[in-house]
This record gives C-alpha cells, structure tokens and sequence, in this order.
C-alpha cells in the first residue's frame, strides 16, 4: 500500500503517468489510479477554455487545430464539438474573390495568422499562396 505524501500528489498530471511513476518509484498503474481518483486530467488531456469552445465550428477540426497551435487531433476537436452540439463549419462552395490587398499579405506573415485576420481557412490562404509560388514567411 502507497502512502501518498502532499508531494507525490502535487507531481500528478504534470507529465506522464509513466514519467511521473517513474520518478516516485511506484507503478503506472498507482499513478493513473490515484490521479483518476482525485479527479486530477492526465497531462495528455486537452483543457477546453471557455475562448476555444467558442472558436469550435468556425473553420474545419483541422484548421482549428493549426491555427490555435493545439497538440491534439482533428478526431479530439470534432469529439468536443460534437459534445457541445455546435455543427462542422460550412464549407464554402463559393470561390475566394482574392483582392490585391489580400494577395500582398502572403509571404509577409504566417499562413494561420493572415487565414485568421482574413476569415479564410488556413488551407485556404496557404494554397493560394503555394498556387503562386510565394514562399512561406521565415520563422
């Protein structure tokens, strides 16, 4: 039987239940049994704010994941929308009318961020930018 210091419980959800039994000396599965028991999200669990719900639907589960730089899958984002009963994004069967103003903003910043100042899809605006052989803005 473990004898759960206030230190042992502070380190759980903090990475891995494997790196995080590891460095107590105790099993994976005592670790993942007691963060569970106190209710405490695996590191691996995605924290939804209220911000990010409030994105869900406006562009596709893949798009939203690049444009707010989430390390979850496009599955993980549709599952939560899904949850929350908001419907996919439309896909727009009209063309972008791309304007010259719109056409000098590629290149000169990060496709997820001109996507996002523009309301376009990411997809969208680095295809274009791809289409005119306009390199990717440096990082």
């Amino acid at each position: 039987m473990i004898i759960w210091t206030e230190e042992m419980i502070s380190q759980l959800g903090t990475d891995g239940d494997g790196m995080v039994a590891a460095a107590l000396g105790i099993s994976v599965t005592a670790v993942r049994k007691k963060r569970k028991q106190l209710g405490i999200p695996s590191s691996k669990e995605h924290v939804w704010t209220e911000w990010l719900e409030d994105q869900l639907g406006t562009v596709s589960d893949k798009a939203f994941v690049s444009l707010h730089n989430l390390r979850i899958s496009p599955s993980a984002v549709a599952f939560r929308r899904r949850e929350l009963g908001i419907p996919p994004a439309e896909h727009s069967k009209q063309k972008t009318e791309w304007t010259e103003a719109m056409l000098e903003r590629l290149g000169r910043a990060h496709d997820r961020v001109i996507a996002q100042e523009l309301g376009l899809g990411y997809d969208n605006v680095a295809s274009k930018r791809r289409m005119m052989g306009i390199p990717p803005c440096p990082k």
